[in-house]
C-alpha cells in the first residue's frame, strides 16, 4: 500500500510540473524585488547584489527555472538547505 501511495504521489507530481506555466524575466524580477535584506550562509551573491542587477539577472533565473522544469532535472549543486535547530527554555520542575 505504501508503494502504491508513493507511485501516486510521484505521478501527481510528474503531472503538476508537466503543466506548469514557463517562468517570465517578470515574474523573477517582481520575485527579487520581494527579497529581505538579510543575509543567508548560503547566498553565493547578497539580495542586495541581485537586487541591483535585477534587468541582467531575471532572464537568466527564468531561463534555468523553466529548463529545470521541462527536463525534470535540478542540478545538485543548487539543491542545498540548511537546518538550524532553534533551541527553547526548559523548564525545571522543583516537585
Amino acid at each position: 500500500m505504501v508503494q502504491l501511495h508513493r507511485l501516486f504521489l510521484s505521478l501527481s507530481l510528474s503531472a503538476l510540473i508537466d503543466n506548469l506555466p514557463p517562468v517570465t524575466a517578470n515574474e523573477v524580477a517582481k520575485a527579487i524585488c520581494q527579497l529581505p535584506a538579510k543575509l543567508s550562509l548560503l547566498d553565493v551573491l547578497p539580495a542586495s547584489v541581485l537586487k541591483q542587477t535585477t534587468d541582467i539577472m531575471a532572464p537568466l533565473i527564468a531561463e534555468l527555472a523553466n529548463l529545470s522544469f521541462t527536463t525534470g532535472f535540478f542540478s545538485a549543486r543548487y539543491n542545498t538547505n540548511r537546518v538550524v535547530p532553534l533551541f527553547k527554555k526548559t523548564w525545571s520542575s522543583s516537585t
